[in-house]
């Protein structure tokens, strides 16, 4: 399931039936609906990617073109679970959003893990899991100014590789 939305807060100054048939002609197989805010399209794909290199580059120059975001559902073969990955591309342009502000099309299997410590924390003292050592590093940057959380963060996040890390960070990666 693809789920485009306009953005939380803003309203948008184009109707969503243009955005809707737009994105028609990007992705074949498959009609777009509108369904509250948002452009609602199950994509109709035979492979394990249900998007090609070719649409999803067509996807993200769309969305950037128009101030509009996009969230990808896994996969699934059952139309009956469709509400449920409904929910996962409505949660990945949520939670993608948060964490990778810089992006445009957010696919539910990246922030999968984001999205389960999410639910954990709403049941469980989440910071009940963290590491001492944790708790030090931001005691450190509070007392000296510093951002070496964020950093470790990105490094985490990025994999832990330094040149990607670096890049994203935009200092030298011996830093």
């Amino acid at each position: 399931v693809l789920t485009v939305n306009a953005g939380t807060g803003r309203a948008p100054t184009t109707p969503l039936k243009y955005y809707r048939d737009l994105l028609e002609g990007i992705l074949s197989g498959g009609k777009p609906v509108i369904a509250g805010n948002n452009i609602v399209m199950v994509i109709n794909s035979s492979r394990k990617a249900p998007l090609s290199n070719s649409q999803r580059q067509q996807l993200t120059e769309f969305l950037k073109k128009n101030g509009l975001f996009g969230g990808l559902s896994r996969s699934f073969d059952n139309i009956r679970d469709i509400a449920r990955y409904y929910a996962q591309s409505v949660k990945a342009i949520e939670m993608g959003s948060a964490i990778s502000p810089d992006k445009l099309l957010y696919e539910y299997e990246d922030y999968v893990m984001f999205h389960v410590i999410n639910v954990c924390s709403a049941s469980q003292d989440i910071e009940s899991f963290c590491h001492s050592s944790l708790y030090t590093l931001m005691e450190y940057d509070r007392k000296n100014g510093t951002d070496l959380t964020r950093i470790l963060y990105k490094y985490l996040t990025n994999d832990k590789k330094v040149v990607e890390t670096a890049d994203e960070l935009g200092i030298h990666r011996n830093t």
